[in-house]
């Protein structure tokens, strides 16, 4: 099992997108989601030992069923900044989750950009204050995700995978670029 900041992370995790948007259908063929059928995922999803929730504040209601479903279950919950002030998100997700401190805060889709700008500031910044365990982003191309690895105040990298979209195992590219921030973090450790 994976960890990070020491939160265990297990093998597969549950996206939450499509249990409240019409996500990744073609737009003839979408309906609004079941609310019954989304509650019974998660909590089939946890019935099966999968403990890692991803969210975020954009997928239109997900973080309150999630922090519904998931009160007092043991979880690693990952959420997103919502756009705006990075305070107000993370104070917006707790009460929506139903937490006193947030597992994983990623920026949405980050960009190079964002990563040199004040947002991983304010996130930090947070962090010091016990509001958030641990800090990353998630992203979709090979520029962005190279510059998350680089940033060594996030802690994760999320890459837009699945089984419809497998791109990301052909990315050596990011197994090397880990692998070497992993020696350079080990090799800080032990000096």
């Amino acid at each position: 099992m994976n960890a990070v900041r020491g939160l265990p992370l297990t093998p597969f995790g549950l996206g939450t997108a499509a249990l409240v948007l019409p996500y990744g259908a073609p737009a003839a063929e979408r309906e609004a989601p079941d609310r019954a059928a989304a509650v019974a995922t998660i909590e089939a999803a946890l019935e099966a030992g999968i403990a890692f929730i991803d969210t975020a504040p954009a997928y239109d209601g997900a973080e309150a069923l999630v922090g519904e479903v998931t009160a007092g279950a043991p979880c690693v919950i990952a959420t997103k900044l919502a756009p705006g002030a990075v305070r107000a998100s993370v104070e917006a997700s707790l009460t929506a989750l139903r937490r006193d401190r947030l597992d994983l805060l990623q920026i949405h889709n980050a960009t190079p950009a964002q990563l040199a700008g004040d947002v991983v500031d304010a996130m930090e910044a947070l962090r010091a204050e016990g509001l958030v365990t641990a800090l990353g982003a998630t992203v979709y191309g090979e520029e962005a995700a190279l510059a998350v690895i680089a940033e060594p105040r996030l802690d994760a990298v999320q890459i837009a995978y699945s089984a419809l979209d497998r791109r990301p195992e052909r990315a050596a590219y990011l197994t090397k670029k880990l692998d070497e921030r992993a020696k350079s973090e080990e090799e800080m450790e032990s000096d």
